[in-house]
Parts: C-alpha cells; sequence; structure tokens
C-alpha cells in the first residue's frame, strides 16, 4: 500500500502517558522489556508472569486496577500457532525446517502468525475484571495514528480486535483496500487475563531495548515502572525459577507442540504426486489421526463411488494394523515400515511388491521424515 509506520513508533510511552485517562493504566503498572528473542523463552516468561500473578490475586479480596503488567518483546524468525491449532495443518513444516525457524505453541486461542524481529510482541496483563480487549486496541490505534506516512492515512480496528490501515481517513466498516498489522488472542482465567497482540514495523529498526529505553525516559513524567529483562535475569520478575524452567521445557517439546493437535487428514498425493493416478481412479488414499498426530487408520476416502482395487485395498488395511498407534515423529515410521515391507516379502515368496505399494511406502516414510 505504500504505507508505512514511522520509526518513532517506540515513542510509544509518549501516547501510553496521555491515554491513562481512557485506559485503565497508572503509575504502578510494569512495563517489562524483554531482551531475549528466543520465542520458547518469552512465550514462557510471559505464561508464568500471568499465572503468578493469577496466584497473587486469588487472595486479594479487591482486585486493584493497578495490577497491570505490559510485557514488549521480539523473536527471531520463527511461526506461532493458537493453543487448539493443528501443526500439521497450520504451518508449513518442511519450510521451517529449511529456513531453520521455530514452531511454537502459545498457550491463548487464535490463529498462527509469522515472527521475526520486525515484528513487536506486546501483552497486556492485568486482573480479569477490568481487561477490556477493545481498549487495549484503541489504546495502540491512538498510538500509532499519529506515526503513520502519509499522514491522511487511518487505523482501523477489526471486528477480531486487529488493527488495519487505509490509505485515507474515511470512517469505513469494510476491511477491503487496507494492510493487516497487528492481530490478537487472549487468555482469561479466574482472576486475571492477558490479550496480546503482534504489530508489524519497519524491520531494520535498530535493537529495540536500544530504541526503547532512552525513549521511556525522556517522555514519561510520572513513570510507571519500566524494566529491561536480559535472559537469565527472569528470577528477579519470577518467584518460581522452577515453574519458568518446567515451562521454558515444556514448550520445546513435541508432546506441547504437535501432541495438542486436534484430529486431522492427510492425503498421501500431496507428499506423493506419483500417486495423483490413483487419485483420479479411485480417490484419495488419505491418513486418519486422532489427537496429538496418532496414526488412526489408511484408505480410501469414500467420495469416489467405484469399486476399489481389493488386493491395494487389502494392502491399506494391512497398513492400519501396522502403524496404528504410532506418532508422526520425525522418520518414527521408518523402522516400522521397514519391518512390514520385510515381512511382506516374505509373503509374496519371492515377488516383488507392487509399485502401488511401493509408492504408498515412500509416501508414509515422507511424512513422517517431515514432522
Amino acid at each position: 500500500m505504500g504505507v508505512i509506520i514511522k520509526p518513532i513508533l517506540f515513542r510509544i510511552i509518549k501516547s501510553y502517558q496521555v491515554s491513562l485517562t481512557t485506559y485503565p493504566f497508572n503509575t504502578s503498572s510494569q512495563i517489562l522489556i524483554l531482551n531475549s528473542n528466543d520465542i520458547y523463552r518469552n512465550l514462557a516468561f510471559e505464561e508464568c508472569l500471568y499465572h503468578e500473578s493469577e496466584k497473587h490475586l486469588k487472595y486479594l479480596k479487591d482486585k486493584p486496577s493497578w495490577f497491570t503488567k505490559i510485557l514488549l518483546w521480539r523473536s527471531n524468525s520463527c511461526i506461532v500457532i493458537g493453543r487448539f491449532q493443528n501443526a500439521w495443518k497450520e504451518a508449513n513444516i518442511p519450510l521451517l525446517h529449511s529456513n531453520g525457524w521455530k514452531l511454537a505453541r502459545r498457550h491463548s486461542g487464535g490463529g498462527a502468525v509469522y515472527h521475526d524481529l520486525g515484528n513487536l510482541n506486546i501483552s497486556f496483563i492485568q486482573p480479569r475484571c477490568y481487561m477490556d480487549r477493545q481498549k487495549c486496541m484503541e489504546f495502540l490505534q491512538s498510538v500509532l495514528q499519529p506515526l503513520l506516512i502519509p499522514s491522511n492515512c487511518s487505523i482501523h480496528i477489526g471486528n477480531r480486535y486487529d488493527l488495519w490501515i487505509s490509505e485515507n481517513q474515511t470512517n469505513t466498516n469494510t476491511l477491503q483496500n487496507m494492510s493487516k498489522i497487528s492481530g490478537s488472542s487472549s487468555k482469561f482465567g479466574a482472576n486475571m487475563a492477558y490479550h496480546h497482540c503482534t504489530l508489524l514495523f519497519d524491520a531494520n529498526l535498530n535493537n529495540l531495548s536500544e530504541v526503547l529505553k532512552p525513549t521511556f525516559n525522556d517522555l514519561i513524567t510520572s513513570n510507571p515502572v519500566v524494566t529491561n529483562i536480559l535472559e537469565g535475569q527472569e528470577d528477579q520478575f519470577i518467584h518460581s525459577m522452577k515453574d519458568f524452567q518446567q515451562t521454558l521445557t515444556l514448550s520445546q517439546t513435541w508432546s506441547w507442540i504437535y501432541g495438542n493437535s486436534p484430529s486431522f487428514q492427510l492425503a498421501l498425493e500431496n507428499y506423493e504426486p506419483n500417486l495423483s493416478y490413483l487419485t483420479n481412479q479411485f480417490g484419495s488414499i488419505v491418513i486418519d489421526f486422532s489427537r496429538g498426530g496418532v496414526f488412526k487408520s489408511i484408505g480410501f476416502d469414500h467420495s469416489h463411488n467405484c469399486n476399489v482395487d481389493s488386493l491395494l485395498k487389502d494392502f491399506l488395511s494391512e497398513l492400519t494394523i501396522c502403524l496404528h498407534g504410532a506418532e508422526c515423529r520425525t522418520n518414527s515410521w521408518d523402522f516400522i515400515l521397514d519391518q512390514f515391507v520385510s515381512k511382506k516379502l516374505i509373503q509374496l515368496n519371492g515377488e516383488n511388491m507392487s509399485n502401488e505399494q511401493l509408492l504408498i511406502i515412500k509416501a508414509l516414510k515422507m511424512i513422517s521424515s517431515l514432522f
């Protein structure tokens, strides 16, 4: 669109001070700037900060409005999926591996997002009774509007608490011809809640902490507590480092990232194009996975009303028995499939397996190698 946000985006605290009357922040609020660019470490810190606040407020009869923390951080290139999303469906895993990017699962809902150092993450953590997601986004809108180039552009809030830029200031309810610059998601507990969002900005900005630190000092007259947190210093802000380390470890495990995926299907021809002629003749060969990427069955879908080759159908039934209950981890099916092929060759008494059977085995190994 040719619209950019000025590098002085990080004068955000100037507008923060102005917005105190419209958003329930005050001078007792904390602004925490994470120095780490590791997605797992940043998400673990956010989650532990939220949980410790939740425990603390549990014993307070009156929930103080000042109990607000704003967390600012960036991460190296990665994909972050929502709490209930499917890792296999939402991310291009081969591309992640080839680029050396990380895949992470956050604790809030919402969709998959791409993070890099040109993306600022903002988390609002405060008592649930005071959390207003609309006001969070109105706050960001008021901060960003004066920073747009050209100045006749306008920032709009979408119905999913996201931010969009239009090339004119006309008030409109349509998002056509707009560019999305921010998406958000939330988590609500019994006492606390957090609303976090991504914000795209100029990727060529200098180090975030270097830009922010003098800006805070120059522009706030009645300062909230602003703290720059270096990697390894989380224990100064989180009481239980044991909980932090456990959360950090969990956030990197296969069980958390992949194992929380809902049930899904994969079509073999997407991984072995040479099977497309079978698809045209009999329909797709699909794998059914139960929750967590656990192999359930393999067979032809039933959208094609035609007779499937009985030998091929029996072969898929044998594969279902062989792989049933196996998790789709990296190369974890290789040994199982090699044993299956060896037994199959013995059963064939010296005859070769069909080309279709070999292609199916190849496709299954390909799928297993990707995750």
